[in-house]
């Protein structure tokens, strides 16, 4: 009988030691060091995807605040503009989740000038950039520009004729004040933002003002004026936007950004995105 129980306790502890082990190691259990978890989510056309989204494509994608181009909510979140919904629209097609991370501009282009798979839009494309991306696009053509009353029936051919006007609006320390500085103008006006200029320009305290294309038409409705009763009357400078990748990057990844830019075009996307934010213009 004193052995039977002997056994029995024996087993029983053999027992509980081995339930023990079981349980700690389920408890303890960690994935194994290659294991893969998907997330199924991908970004619409018009919605940008969750900021701690899951990416295998290895890209890290910058971009900037930009009226028209990037827009952002009062929280810093990206909501739109035509970069940003052209953006979506590929990553979409190609099964891309890499969120969009809103940063000053020098930043962005810093990570662009220097680390491997980083993405950048919308940059400006200069020759002195020409050589240090790759470049897919372009998203959009911007062309800075004179703006003034179809009223007031300026006829200007050169830059001389522009040297004549009475006054001409300037955002202060934007590029277009610059450039025209750079040109010996001496009748500019500078101002703080757009919406003044818009205002001296609609009771004529100046003859036109400097904007593009793409912004007039938006700070005119933004000042419940028709943008159908201005038009540009000078070309300051042209250029083009685009999405660029860093040196490094995988040139197979790049080709996949391009198929997808090219399918956007070829189907009419790019144009409709661009006629929602730019009606007054042709595409």
């Amino acid at each position: 009988l004193r052995r039977f129980r002997v056994s029995l306790v024996r087993r029983w502890l053999c027992a509980l030691s081995l339930f023990l082990l079981c349980a700690g190691a389920g408890a303890g259990a960690t994935p194994s060091a290659g294991a893969t978890h998907f997330a199924g989510a991908t970004p619409s056309a018009n919605s940008a995807p969750s900021a701690g989204a899951p990416s295998f494509s290895g890209l890290t994608i910058y971009t900037e605040v930009s009226s028209t181009v990037q827009i952002v909510d009062a929280n810093g979140n990206l909501t739109g503009g035509t970069g940003a919904e052209l953006v979506w629209e590929i990553q979409k097609r190609i099964g891309d989740s890499t969120p969009i991370q809103v940063v000053p501009w020098a930043r962005g282009y810093k990570a662009a000038l220097e680390t491997p798979n980083v993405m950048l839009f919308s940059t400006g494309r200069t020759a002195e950039r020409e050589n240090l991306f790759t470049w897919v696009g372009p998203i959009v053509n911007i062309r800075y520009s004179l703006v003034a009353k179809k009223s007031k029936n300026l006829k200007l051919s050169s830059l001389e004729d522009v040297k004549k006007l009475r006054s001409i609006g300037v955002v202060r320390a934007d590029v277009r004040e610059q450039l025209l500085l750079s040109r010996g103008f001496t009748n500019l006006e500078p101002v703080a933002t757009y919406s003044q200029n818009v205002k001296k320009s609609e009771i004529d305290r100046i003859d036109a003002y400097a904007s593009s294309n793409l912004g007039y038409g938006i700070q005119m409705r933004e000042a419940g004026l028709n943008p159908d009763d201005y038009e540009e009357i000078f070309t300051i400078s042209e250029t083009e936007l685009y999405m660029v990748f860093s040196r490094g990057t995988d040139p197979a990844q790049i080709e996949r950004w391009k198929k997808g830019y090219a399918s956007v075009v070829e189907d009419g996307t790019r144009k409709k995105i661009l006629e929602a934010h730019y009606p007054h213009l042709q595409w």
